[in-house]
């Protein structure tokens, strides 16, 4: 892992923990999503910078290794390293070639609302995620496994009705999410559970130990931080996600959030894409604007602008991750994901705060082209 389970769960209760998802109780000031307070699906993650965002794994096939079984949606070929398929320089791309079965937004939720009991609120989440997003619910019931955490209960506000749940769900799929990467990471590694059948395992790319990787917070100083300065407090048009994930100083004598490594952008940008998955399943229930474009359209520019600065300025840690087949395969896949979702929420203007903005700083034609590089050094372009 990044660090130890027990360290990271620490930060998590501290600092990430305290989101309320959409439970209308601002959660930007305690979880740092979304400074408008319009929403929190990404309260405070096991990296010690936000809630919803703290996973590194991923479940499988049923295979030991973690390694999935070769289909065209992204998956792995089955190699111990997570190494693709177009790794020969003849097939798809990750990202391109991604795919899985969208959630099933129109399916009816009457009864299940109509027999909503708020002394058991886990039942209810089962059976609409199972409804709706079932890949949601694998990843709930598998955060749940998680020792002495009840990712519902720890990340659940306002139970007073269904509705008043299912707002929130965003938050309790990032977050179990979170709970469930780290369960089946170890000391050595990341691993990302992106479906019951697709689940990467890293090695390296933490803040310390073998193959480190450097403090996130850099990226506050590249060329393009200024493009949305971090809020600071308030403001529009600024980074409200950098205070929670971005702070701190590497040199300093104390472990921060923003210390962590590269590791860790992944493993916050799989959870995001959960939670746009979740706002596509349930945006009908929604009422207001939230965030949940915009949290994996920051994470997207995160992992571009890592990557350049790897490239212009820690060639070593540049060279290991895209040298490494895994780590190529989890960018592109997060990519392709991200992108699947992005698409099929674009015509939905309630599930995004400033994601028109954001999405135009994503494009950004030569941070595009560091995913291209993903892209060439895994052998398909």
């Amino acid at each position: 892992m990044r660090q130890s389970a027990t360290s990271i769960i620490i930060l998590c209760i501290i600092s990430a923990c305290q989101s309320s998802g959409r439970s209308g109780k601002k959660d930007a000031a305690g979880a740092g999503d979304a400074s408008t307070g319009a929403d929190a699906s990404d309260g405070a993650d096991a990296d010690g910078s936000d809630a919803s965002d703290s996973s590194t794994d991923s479940s499988t096939d049923g295979s030991t290794d973690g390694n999935t079984d070769g289909s065209t949606d992204g998956s792995t070929d089955g190699s111990t390293d997570g190494s693709s398929d177009g790794a020969d320089g003849t097939g798809t791309c990750l990202d391109e070639a991604y795919t899985e079965t969208l959630p099933m937004k129109d399916a009816p939720l009457t009864d299940l609302l109509a027999d909503y009991s708020s002394a058991a609120p886990s039942d209810f989440i089962m059976k609409v995620l199972e409804r709706r997003y079932p890949v949601g619910k694998y990843l709930v019931e598998g955060g749940l496994q998680y020792k002495g955490i009840d990712c519902i209960e720890q990340f659940l506000g306002n139970k007073t009705t269904g509705k008043d749940v299912i707002t929130q769900l965003s938050t309790i799929v990032h977050e179990c999410g979170h709970m469930f990467d780290i369960d089946q990471s170890s000391f050595s590694g990341a691993t990302y559970i992106i479906r019951d059948d697709l689940r990467l395992e890293c090695p390296g790319a933490s803040y310390a130990g073998k193959d480190a990787s450097f403090a996130r917070s850099l990226i506050t100083s590249d060329p393009y931080a200024d493009d949305r300065p971090p809020c600071n407090g308030g403001g529009s048009g600024c980074d409200f996600y950098a205070a929670v994930y971005l702070d701190g100083d590497p040199d300093n004598a104390q472990f921060e959030g923003g210390d962590q490594g590269f590791d860790t952008v992944i493993e916050e940008a799989v959870q995001y894409v959960n939670s746009l998955a979740t706002g596509y399943a349930f945006s009908d229930q929604y009422q207001g604007m939230v965030s949940e474009r915009d949290g994996i359209l920051t994470f997207l520019w995160y992992i571009e602008r890592y990557l350049r600065l790897a490239r212009t300025e820690h060639p070593e840690v540049h060279a290991f991750l895209l040298g490494n087949a895994c780590w190529r395969d989890a960018i592109l896949t997060v990519w392709g994901r991200a992108w699947l979702y992005l698409d099929a929420t674009a015509d939905n203007p309630n599930l995004g705060l400033d994601d028109d903005a954001l999405e135009k700083l994503v494009k950004t034609p030569e941070l595009l082209d560091e995913i291209e590089a993903v892209r060439v050094a895994s052998g398909c372009r």
